[in-house]
């Protein structure tokens, strides 16, 4: 069934929906838990939207102030937005800007998943083919530059790849050879970040890290110390072997851990509390910004800012130039050409329910704040049967006619009419 031919009830039509515009009823944050007997409010996506309209305001870079907000331009003129729904998975908006920034929260969980699977693939495959699979967790001393994010960028990615080129060019030399065979290295990292606006130095970065081999090297542990310390020590950073870690995976149990925590889903990190530093007040990049958006600080901000401007084109997650190869090593003969190419970021829409929304229309919903209302009262229609009333209004909404109205007098109209359906839906 295609929901697209879903016929609207013959009494929601114009007229209700403008009179009610006359009777908007008032609403709290107390009457946000149930609608209809429903839950309907994901904490992750009420967090996810403070964010977004947070990043809106306050991100530095032109790409993450209109990611997932501004319609797509193109030669033709803009692209209207689109509310997407596929049965069973969460209503989104589409056809909006995106920045594919890391820390973006629009944009870092498609690259995490991306990241996860071409990690599950090659690690999988080390294990099968009985390669040596190491962790490897590197710091820099949290004082380090205090509130120098740049500088703290610079040091421990210059420090990671001092250490996996000296690896490199260790294995290859002839005396290595000699006496271990030919061995092959694959590497994958990914940096995290810990915050805490409180302290002088609110920064921890540190890298997570996987070194595979195609046969055990023996001192690995004792050499990439030896090597990180002394680069470090050259540069005047004094570490401790506290921030430093390596051992060996012994089960698979080990990788799902460590895939979950360098990449781990965004909504996870909104709604854990677990994700946070030694000292138990830091927190990790999501948290920290939940914790501040409501009411951020100049300090907040000043961080928040910086921060961003800091890891602007620095490689947050890595995979060594050979990865394709280890994951190539895993697949049986069968499966050889038969992998499945990830499409465009084009919308699939022809088995989805989607609306077509007015420019004007799109503008008037960002200005109530009402993003994510919009989206559960469809998820709650579509997927539960409930807010049925709901679902109509904004559906008579969006198919309005109202090309007679133009400009800001047209989005004011637009208000007007969302603000009776929003009052509806805050009302037990």
């Amino acid at each position: 069934m295609s929901f697209t031919s879903i016929n609207r009830p013959q009494s929601h039509n114009k007229t209700l929906l403008i009179n009610s515009c006359n009777n908007v009823q008032s609403h709290s944050e107390e009457s946000k838990e149930s609608i209809e007997g429903t839950n309907i409010v994901s904490s992750h996506r009420k967090k996810y939207w403070e964010l977004v309209r947070f990043q809106n305001k306050y991100a530095p870079r032109k790409t993450m102030r209109l990611c997932n907000r501004s319609p797509i331009s193109h030669k033709d003129g803009v692209k209207s937005p689109l509310v997407v729904k596929d049965v069973g998975k969460r209503a989104f908006y589409g056809n909006l800007m995106t920045c594919k920034g890391f820390f973006c929260p629009n944009c870092a969980e498609v690259f995490r998943a991306e990241q996860r699977v071409k990690a599950r693939k090659g690690i999988d495959s080390a294990i099968n083919n009985k390669f040596s699979v190491q962790m490897l967790t590197l710091t820099v001393p949290r004082s380090y530059a205090n509130d120098n994010f740049e500088e703290k960028f610079k040091i421990i990615n210059t420090a990671f790849r001092f250490v996996m080129n000296g690896l490199r060019t260790r294995i290859k030399g002839k005396k290595f050879i000699r006496e271990n065979g030919v061995v092959e290295l694959w590497t994958m990292k990914g940096i995290d970040v810990t915050m805490d606006s409180n302290r002088e130095d609110p920064c921890h970065l540190h890298i997570h890290s996987l070194i595979i081999t195609s046969k055990p090297i023996v001192d690995i542990e004792d050499w990439i110390w030896r090597t990180y310390k002394r680069h470090l020590e050259k540069k005047g950073v004094k570490v401790s072997r506290k921030g430093f870690d390596i051992r060996q995976v012994l089960e698979d149990k080990e990788i799902t851990d460590y895939i979950v925590k360098t990449l781990g889903t965004i909504e996870r990190e909104l709604t854990s509390t677990k994700k946070e530093g030694r000292d138990g007040k830091s927190k990790g990049w999501f948290s920290w910004l939940c914790s501040i958006v409501e009411n951020p600080s100049k300090r907040d901000i000043y961080l928040y800012r910086e921060f961003l401007k800091a890891s602007k084109n620095k490689r947050t997650q890595d995979f060594s130039r050979n990865w394709d190869r280890l994951v190539d090593l895993g697949l049986k003969i069968e499966d050889i050409g038969m992998e499945i190419e990830d499409k465009d970021d084009k919308i699939e829409i022809n088995n989805s329910f989607y609306w077509v929304l007015d420019l004007e229309l799109w503008g008037a919903i960002k200005n109530l704040k009402i993003e994510e209302e919009v989206l559960l009262i469809v998820d709650n229609f579509i997927d539960r049967g409930k807010c049925k009333e709901l679902f109509y209004e904004l559906k008579s909404i969006v198919e309005l006619n109202v090309d007679k109205v133009f400009g800001k007098e047209k989005k004011k109209f637009y208000c007007n009419l969302l603000r009776s359906v929003v009052g509806l839906f805050y009302t037990k």
